[in-house]
């Protein structure tokens, strides 16, 4: 790797507080910059709305290479040399601690076109945290009782939301079973194997799909939906205080995402139509048109925990509360689950075979 690939010199911005000059960060309460020292806020401009791009003419290149690079600046507060690597663009000093977002023009390639901001600060989120991780059905009850303390963290999730019209068709064979009765009242199970085809059109818009080195579609569909109602356009004052990172998935990798979870959809609501048949083969064609793209980032945070000796992440929507993945699951419980859930089964095979006797 080259010297001039090794570290390069970067422009970053930072905020003071106008009243005592210590550094402020985004307040989810305020929706404005507070100050950490005094509490005054700092106001700055917000513009709502969304912007889409046709997919055709985004740009494709990953981040991979500027990822390598170490990126320098100098504190304006200590006028020490920081260092920001990996995927980061926002980073705290130190040495005395000022935040700093770095400049979106640095930022390679696709440029973010809006961030869903945080409604829920850092001391509301572990309140809403334990109260919702104690209604988890499936948690240990010794887990519910005491939840462990948390490191808690809050990031700006890279995504990409695409939409796209579809034109499907289909071709295939289902197994068709029914039932007849002779003279004699005896019921008799018949078999056929009947050919299927047809034509669907669908439409999909705003799916999301990580675009996060840390943040996968799993954790982050879990705690789906965001309200774009309050989506904004980029605006650096939004991350201060906060994590957040470039895009570490190009474009086309988050398409091909986008395109496998819907032809997915698709062929779950062709083989939806024939819910009373059991599929035996299924071709779908599928054509994607109107296909649009935009960059956004959205709001999560993490607790990172311990509980009987593991380790633990869970995540949180910083918008709407929501907890998802990363919280204990009882076996015990699972298990028990399952075994009703058989029964019950069992217990419907058995009337089944009882009534048509």
């Amino acid at each position: 790797m080259s010297e001039e690939l090794a570290e390069k010199k970067i422009k970053t911005t930072t905020e003071q507080c106008p009243s005592c000059g210590s550094g402020v960060s985004f307040d989810a309460a305020s929706g404005q910059l507070k100050c950490s020292s005094c509490g005054s806020i700092k106001n700055f401009d917000r513009e709502q709305g969304l912007e889409k791009h046709d997919y055709e003419s985004g740009e494709t290149a990953n981040n991979a290479e500027w990822s390598e690079t170490t990126r320098t600046f100098q504190c304006k507060t200590c006028g020490a040399k920081v260092d920001i690597k990996g995927f980061d663009t926002t980073i705290k000093c130190p040495y005395c601690e000022s935040l700093y977002v770095e400049e979106v023009k640095e930022w390679p390639n696709l440029k973010p076109d809006f961030v869903v901001p945080f409604k829920y600060g850092f001391k509301e989120i572990v309140d809403i945290f334990t109260k919702a991780a104690k209604k988890k059905f499936f948690a240990p009850s010794q887990f519910k009782k005491n939840i462990p303390s948390s490191s808690v963290k809050g990031y700006y999730v890279s995504s990409f939301m695409f939409d796209a019209e579809t034109h499907s068709s289909y071709v295939g064979t289902v197994e068709h079973v029914y039932y007849t009765t002779d003279s004699n009242g005896n019921s008799h199970r018949h078999v056929q194997v009947l050919p299927i085809a047809g034509k669907r059109d669908d439409s999909f818009s705003n799916e999301i799909i990580s675009s996060s080195h840390f943040v996968t579609d799993k954790n982050l569909d879990s705690i789906t939906p965001f309200s774009l109602d309050d989506a904004y356009r980029y605006n650096e004052n939004f991350l201060r205080g906060y994590n957040a990172a470039h895009y570490a998935k190009s474009l086309d990798d988050c398409y091909l995402t986008f395109k496998s979870n819907m032809d997915k959809v698709i062929r779950n609501k062709i083989s939806s139509t024939y819910a009373t048949d059991r599929i035996l083969t299924l071709s779908v064609d599928t054509l994607y048109e109107d296909k649009k793209y935009t960059y956004a980032l959205f709001p999560v945070y993490t607790f990172e925990f311990q509980y009987k000796g593991k380790q633990y992440l869970a995540y949180v929507n910083g918008q709407t509360g929501k907890l998802g993945r990363g919280v204990p699951i009882s076996g015990l419980k699972v298990f028990i689950c399952v075994l009703i859930g058989l029964a019950i089964v069992a217990g419907i095979v058995v009337g089944v075979i009882m009534a048509l006797k």
